[in-house]
């Protein structure tokens, strides 16, 4: 009975060193390189997310440029006058309000929901 007792003891000895020594060397090393490479792809997900976020506001804001020139050379050809012409206060703040007004939805809509 006394060496069935001691191999019980040894035995349960050594599966619970052997589970200690899984959990220490095995499992939590695996488990926290799960978690660092979740954070480092949550990471750079974020960053690519906030880089669209730009070009897409970049892109938004060519937009409004290209409408506002657009808008004013056609205005300046109804009036008959060049390109680059000096428009009637009234007209050049209508189409600078459209600018502005633009440029902040562009703002609203892909920067600042970030």
């Amino acid at each position: 009975m006394d060496k069935t007792l001691r191999a019980v003891i040894i035995i349960c000895l050594c599966v619970i060193t052997f589970s200690v020594f899984y959990y220490l060397v095995i499992f939590l090393p695996k488990n926290r390189e799960a978690v660092r490479k979740a954070e480092q792809a949550e990471k750079v997900r974020k960053e690519l997310k906030e880089s669209q976020s730009k070009l897409d506001y970049d892109a938004c804001r060519r937009g409004v440029e290209i409408a506002y020139g657009s808008n004013r050379e056609s205005t300046c050809k109804r009036l008959r006058k060049g390109p680059d012409c000096s428009l009637p206060r009234s007209m050049y703040e209508r189409w600078d309000r459209f600018r502005k007004e633009g440029n902040e939805q562009c703002y609203k809509v892909y920067l600042q929901s970030r």
